[in-house]
């Protein structure tokens, strides 16, 4: 994992260095244009997942048959319509309301059309890539991963390295959609391969249509906030600063999604077992899985995030050639951001799993939205851009408190509960955790010496602490033992010689 997060960090310096300061922001916000318009598949793309789950945990394979039919013709009659909607009025707001110089346009357009085929390819991978997570197939879903992570490496150092005397902006849009192209490939083989409901059925049960159709409809308020905060505000700095600040931000997040991507494959391996969990009526195990599930993806975000919040400066100097102004303070606010999210994502996964989610969806959208909403005044009214991140830090924590009230009342966590165990918990972890890799920053200068120590000590108290504070004695046994059966394991395979 740790060589994934530097070939994915040297990869967004390659891309940077080679596309320039102005069109990689201007990547950034065309592709997040296109994003935006992705609302939809994202809101599918968790009924999906929860319908399949929801099926495997009754063990009702015609369901699960039902579940990915379904799914598939419903998103390919989205993605007609978005590409549709995208090719008149994306076209028209991109060319109309965007601040672009008219001699990039040409270069725009063709990452724009690039991200609208992208879109249409992803948007009828999900079933696909639902099944490996819905089968807890991890493995799979890792060894695709690693293939992404390569595979992007090597477009960057064709984009630096090569002698292509082109746009580079152009051949960047056109490798891209090529290489989702190939993951949809790739998963398309390995489901049909390994799982018999992934097969078009004649007559699929029209309740699941109505089902996941509705499911969709409203998550599609919590996909909508989302991506308005994601890249709506990008759209808004553009707006405001132009393309320059949308590098910045476009690099905050890239770090942000290395750092991020750890906590959310661990997400991803938990939300089916919530899922299955809940539909076989287990309550005492969902609770549990809840609790343990959002302590410990905050446990993982403490190991990465902490030297790279005190060492932003140091580690973005060393990884970018030009370094956009804002990006050091942008990673810094992202990364607080995560934190608070990472305690509401589990706490998301139980109300899911419940299928209840109107009112949920209501409340926590609108509450969402607040981030747009005053990121938009504040920009407007001169507020230093790093006022967006801080709004969004605010309504993250509120969003803990909501998100954990709802759980109480659909899966039966109580909230002085969740608060017990887990918000207090992951505090008592990190006060202890933090205090002496923040005191070596301090007392020492930027460099190499200082990177290691932070490194070092962030790992060593972290663990520590996790262990013999954030831990129960029955997951100490646990990590314990495990930790005994790799080393068995790694001596077995890998025998020392006597001499």
């Amino acid at each position: 994992m740790f060589f994934g997060v530097l070939i994915s960090l040297y990869t967004s310096r390659l891309i940077l260095a080679s596309l320039g300061e102005t069109d990689y922001g201007l990547y950034n916000v065309v592709g997040g244009l296109v994003s935006m318009f992705a609302v939809l598949r994202s809101a599918l793309s968790t009924a999906v997942g929860r319908f399949q789950s929801f099926a495997l945990g009754r063990g009702d394979m015609r369901g699960l048959q039902d579940a990915f039919t379904g799914s598939l013709i419903i998103l390919a009659v989205l993605a007609l319509l978005v590409t549709i909607l995208m090719e008149t009025v994306g076209l028209w707001f991109m060319n109309s309301h965007m601040t672009i110089g008219a001699e990039r346009m040409h270069a725009a357009r063709w990452v724009f059309h690039c991200s609208m085929l992208s879109f249409v390819s992803s948007t009828l991978m999900i079933p696909f890539s639902a099944s490996v997570v819905a089968h807890e197939k991890m493995d799979a879903f890792a060894f695709i991963g690693i293939f992404e992570i390569l595979f992007r490496f090597f477009v960057a150092l064709f984009l630096a390295y090569s002698l292509y005397k082109g746009d580079k902006l152009i051949i960047y849009g056109i490798l891209t959609l090529f290489f989702t192209l190939v993951v949809q490939a790739i998963y398309v083989i390995y489901c049909r391969a390994h799982f018999a409901e992934c097969r078009i059925l004649v007559k699929p049960d029209k309740k699941v249509f109505k089902g996941i159709v509705g499911f969709a409809s409203w998550s599609f308020l919590g996909s909508t906030a989302g991506v308005i905060n994601g890249q709506g505000v990008n759209v808004v700095f553009n707006m405001f600063y132009g393309p320059t600040l949308n590098a910045a931000r476009g690099v905050s997040e890239s770090v942000n999604t290395v750092v991020i991507n750890f906590v959310r494959n661990f997400m991803m391996a938990l939300n089916p077992q919530v899922t299955k969990a809940f539909a076989a009526k287990e309550k005492d195990y969902t609770i549990s899985l809840i609790k343990r599930g959002t302590r410990f993806s905050f446990y993982i975000m403490l190991f990465l995030g902490v030297p790279i919040f005190l060492e932003a400066d140091f580690l973005v100097n060393l990884w970018l050639v030009d370094v956009p102004k804002h990006a050091i303070v942008f990673i810094r606010l992202v990364l607080l951001r995560s934190y608070m999210e990472i305690l509401s994502s589990v706490l998301q996964m139980g109300q899911s799993a419940t299928g209840n989610i109107r009112n949920y969806q209501i409340v926590t959208s609108m509450i969402s939205l607040l981030v747009f909403v005053f990121s938009y005044l504040l920009l407007k009214f001169g507020y230093a851009p790093e006022a967006t991140y801080i709004v969004a830090i605010v309504i993250s924590f509120l969003l803990i408190i909501v998100n954990a009230l709802f759980v109480q009342h659909s899966v039966g966590l109580p909230f002085k509960e969740f608060l017990r165990d887990v918000v207090l918990n992951v505090i008592y972890v990190t006060i202890p955790s933090v205090a002496i890799p923040v005191l070596i920053a301090l007392l020492m200068d930027d460099g190499w010496v200082r990177l290691i120590l932070v490194c070092v000590a962030s790992v060593m108290f972290s663990a520590f602490c996790i262990l013999f504070v954030g831990c129960n004695k029955g997951e100490r046994t646990f990590i314990f033992n495990s930790a005994k059966s790799f080393l068995a394991r790694f001596r077995k395979n890998n025998p020392v010689s006597d001499v």
